[in-house]
Parts: structure tokens; sequence; C-alpha cells
């Protein structure tokens, strides 16, 4: 797909800024065909802001955040952080056909960031390329993981802070589990480094 529209925050932003959160209760999001860039007004002159996605809130369930073909670029921090211990589950993250680049040079976060009363339940990257990013891929601190599964991706140039000691896949104490008897899956096939 050529010529996305751009979508931009204005001018007077501030480095910490979020360019979309989510209300307490979130069936689905759906984005296709967008080029989203953290730099306000879409000029790297300006500031970028932080976040795509950081909902530190209200407490919220969303059923899936999905993204088609779509580029995002150029966030200070991260693209999809959930924070604040707010027990709040995205239970899908779905990026497939997606470009993600220039990613967490204000801090260490992740591509995808989350703590330990706060989760995306399943992750799946497809078709999608990662690179140019300082921290982890994925950065899970506790609880449960259902499943993480990368495939057909190209991810390079990823985790390039040395005194951080982040891993391209950072689970910390997570678990994989579906429910306490079947084991939850993490998958990587056909993905270059």
């Amino acid at each position: 797909v050529t010529n996305r529209p751009v979508v931009s925050m204005s001018s007077g932003a501030t480095s910490t800024a979020t360019m979309f959160s989510f209300a307490a209760s979130t069936g689905r999001i759906v984005m296709e065909n967008v080029d989203f860039t953290g730099y306000c007004e879409n000029n790297s002159s300006n500031t970028k802001i932080g976040y795509f996605i950081n909902n530190n809130i209200v407490s919220a369930s969303v059923s899936m955040i999905s993204l088609s073909n779509c580029y995002l670029r150029n966030f200070g921090n991260t693209p999809f952080r959930l924070q604040g211990g707010k027990s709040q589950v995205v239970d899908s993250l779905l990026l497939n056909g997606c470009v993600v680049n220039d990613i967490g040079y204000s801090s260490t976060y992740a591509i995808v960031n989350s703590n330990t009363a706060d989760l995306f339940n399943n992750i799946i990257f497809a078709n999608s390329t990662f690179y140019n990013f300082k921290g982890s891929l994925i950065l899970r601190t506790g609880q449960t993981l259902k499943t993480v599964s990368i495939n057909n991706c190209t991810i390079f140039k990823g985790t390039q802070d040395p005194g951080s000691a982040r891993y391209m896949f950072d689970f910390n104490t997570a678990t994989f589990a579906i429910d306490n008897s079947t084991t939850g899956t993490f998958t990587l096939k056909n993905t270059i480094f």
C-alpha cells in the first residue's frame, strides 16, 4: 500500500504524550493502512512523543488491538505500554504486515511493555519488520502470557542499550499458561534476525 495517511500529534505535545488510550471497556481496536509517527506535525525537527498507546488511568479490558499494514515510527518510549497497576488486560495484540522502527531512544522500554498487574494475553506478530529499537521486543514483568507468536518477521538493530541488560524477549518471571491445566506457547518461526 502506498500513500498511507499519516497520523501525528499537533505541535505542543510533550515527549511524554500518548497518541491513543482506551476506555474501561473497549471491544476491538482495529487500524489498517495508516502511518503513525511520533514526531509532532510529522516533522523530525519537532518533539517526538513518548507513546502510541500508553494506558495508565483506568482498569480496562480490550478484546483486541489489531494493526494491519501500518507503520509505527519515531516513538520516544514505546508503541504499546500498559502500566500503573490498574489490572488492564488486552486479550490479543496483533500486528500483521506492519513496519515498526525508531523506537525507545528516550527510555529502555520494549516495543510491547507491560508490568505485573497489566497484561497482553496473546501477542501475535506476522509478516512484519521491527528495526532500530533500543529496548526489548517484548518485556513482561510477571503474571502469565497465553501465547506469543512471531511468524515471517524480520527483526534487526534491536536491543541496542548495552547498559540496561535487556533481552530481545524478556519475559522475566512470567509463565505461559492458557488456564490451570493447559500450557501456553511461544512460537518463533520463519523469522530473520
